[in-house]
């Protein structure tokens, strides 16, 4: 199983609903600027998590680095 982060909500919009119910994907993680963008997302391909900004993505993994 993967664990997938997409950067942004332009291309990463399209890059997330392939890969959303992907069978390999355990998880994705979008993140961008635009909390608009990423809350759509969130509710329209039910993404398991949208964040801002990059650094909330990373402690989100657990390790931190």
């Amino acid at each position: 199983m993967m664990n997938i982060g997409i950067l942004g909500t332009g291309f990463g919009a399209y890059h997330a609903s392939l890969l959303n119910n992907h069978p390999t994907v355990n998880r994705l993680i979008v993140f961008g600027r635009n909390e608009t963008k990423l809350q759509k997302l969130k509710e329209e391909l039910n993404v398991a998590e949208c964040l801002i900004p990059l650094e909330s993505a990373v402690a989100s993994t657990g390790n931190g680095h």
